[in-house]
């Protein structure tokens, strides 16, 4: 009889561009695989391609409504203990929290918890919240022998420490999610307009307002730079900037060097062509989407924060700045377009640095060693 690996995820997409990978390998070992998440039509046949199957349940990131988590809680016990999964694995904050309870109730023979980020535990302004998140954690992972934490980079894995959730649990440590590099590298064309991109979901936490007024600064200096804002209108997020805002961003009076392009489904073709890709985040995992770009040879601005730095090395390939800093942002871009011997080197240097760390590979085999170790 097959084994299975049940995904939980606040976000199809999200499974999709960064844990699709690990479904496929695992399927080619044998597993069956399920995923339970909010979805629609479309890409539960897009899935079903792949012989994964999707559970559909209603999971929203924004949502502070208790009554509403409850029934949440109550329809993922549901789901789990009537699917009874050999591996659980748990992406997004949501799902490590209410799953983490529940596979430790029902003795789930191995339970994943995938941290990208620690996002809303770490950075909530509620003392009250982070302290249920981090009481939560600490029953589900704490002296779990049952579970693997994969964690992406070690400030994450110092606060979990420090606040006694990670004691006698197995550890591992991967770049992110990893990218396929043969898919992901420089193009042979030649663009000769200059153009800052700035690729993520539009969310305030993102430094979307900060590049914003960077290109607004910069249209002073130079006016014939392009920025661009690549990424979805995102309602479901904590911090979604207004789509009213959003198209405003594309009035040529107000806004004459600033785009918003929303989302594009091939995200290669913008990333070669764009001369540098700033994400100026207020906090991260390892960011991949700066993975991509660094693949793509790219120089980047990124915020001088625990996930940017697992990418960037100052002055290397790249450039890293205070967060919340328009002035830093516009800094860097000039630093970095005033030197085409510089930008040249942090091209070389991108390239290198994802061949030798970001290699996806790397992240399937963490995995499917742990997939394997319950057979």
């Amino acid at each position: 009889m097959k084994k299975k690996i049940l995904f939980i995820i606040n976000d199809i997409d999200f499974f999709i561009s960064h844990r699709l990978p690990l479904a496929i390998a695992a399927k080619m070992k044998k597993f069956e695989v399920f995923v339970c998440a909010p979805s629609e039509l479309k890409k539960v046949k897009f899935l079903k391609k792949f012989g994964i199957k999707i559970i559909p349940i209603k999971l929203s990131r924004s949502n502070k409504n208790i009554f509403q988590d409850v029934i949440l809680f109550i329809s993922l016990y549901k789901i789990i203990k009537k699917l009874k999964p050999d591996i659980l694995q748990l992406v997004t904050i949501k799902p490590l929290l209410y799953g983490g309870i529940i596979s430790r109730i029902l003795g789930i023979k191995l339970t994943i918890f995938s941290f990208s980020g620690l996002g809303h535990i770490y950075y909530s302004t509620s003392i009250l919240i982070k302290k249920i998140a981090l009481l939560i954690l600490r029953f589900s992972i704490s002296n779990n022998k049952k579970c693997v934490v994969f964690l992406q980079n070690r400030h994450n894995f110092n606060y979990l420490k420090k606040n006694k959730i990670l004691k006698n649990n197995k550890i591992c440590f991967t770049k992110g999610s990893g990218i396929n590099l043969s898919s992901y590298k420089p193009s042979k064309k030649r663009f000769k307009k200059v153009t800052i991109t700035l690729p993520s979901r539009m969310s305030s936490e993102k430094g979307v307002y900060e590049f914003v007024e960077a290109s607004k600064k910069f249209y002073k200096y130079d006016k014939n730079i392009n920025f661009i804002l690549l990424g979805k209108f995102d309602p479901e997020g904590p911090s979604c900037i207004p789509l009213k805002l959003l198209k405003e961003y594309n009035n040529k009076t107000n806004y004459p060097n600033l785009r918003w392009i929303g989302y594009k489904k091939n995200i290669i073709d913008v990333i070669n062509k764009s001369t540098i890709i700033v994400l100026p985040t207020y906090h991260e995992g390892v960011p991949k989407v700066l993975m991509e770009a660094a693949a793509c040879g790219k120089p980047i601005i990124a915020t001088n924060i625990s996930g940017c730095r697992e990418v960037v090395k100052q002055n290397k390939n790249g450039i890293l700045i205070p967060p919340k800093n328009s002035f830093a942002i516009e800094k860097a871009i000039k630093n970095i377009l005033q030197n085409k011997k510089k930008l040249k080197k942090m091209k070389k240097f991108s390239r290198y640095k994802a061949l030798k760390e970001f290699d996806i590979k790397y992240v399937v085999k963490k995995h499917l060693n742990c997939y394997l170790s319950i057979i």
